[in-house]
């Protein structure tokens, strides 16, 4: 946020989030109803949710969908388990993928976010001249 971020909680569902720490929140987007592609960048937190969306082709093409559009893709020690079902775990290093067990998650997430897109993975998938 200090940066000029906004976030924005998505969930498998709208309506009130009673959240496990305390608080709760008013969700009003689902990764159901909204492409990934609406959005700039995605983190994906640890907990119990993890768990949940691992069964969740929905959430699985979410991710698969932002990284195909070259979001920057942002996932909490935990949550990375994600990516064994997606798209991403085809790829090599990528810039885009921030991953807290392996980077600074905070500063490599914003580096990222500020390059708006990973432009490199577009070489991939252009029709060769």
């Amino acid at each position: 946020m200090a940066e000029g971020a906004e976030a924005v909680l998505i969930s498998t569902h709208t309506g009130s989030v009673k959240f496990k720490e305390g608080g709760e929140a008013e969700i009003q987007h689902t990764y159901l109803t909204e492409a990934s592609v609406c959005y700039d960048a995605f983190y994906t937190p640890d907990g119990d949710s993890v768990a949940t969306l691992e069964d969740e082709p929905d959430y699985i093409h979410f991710i698969n969908e932002g990284f195909r559009h070259c979001k920057a893709l942002a996932f909490a020690k935990g949550a990375e388990k994600l990516i064994a079902g997606s798209y991403i775990a085809k790829q090599e290093k990528d810039a885009g993928v921030v991953i807290e067990s392996k980077n600074n998650l905070t500063a490599d997430f914003i580096k990222a976010m500020k390059g708006h897109r990973v432009w490199d993975r577009e070489k991939g998938r252009k029709v060769p001249a």
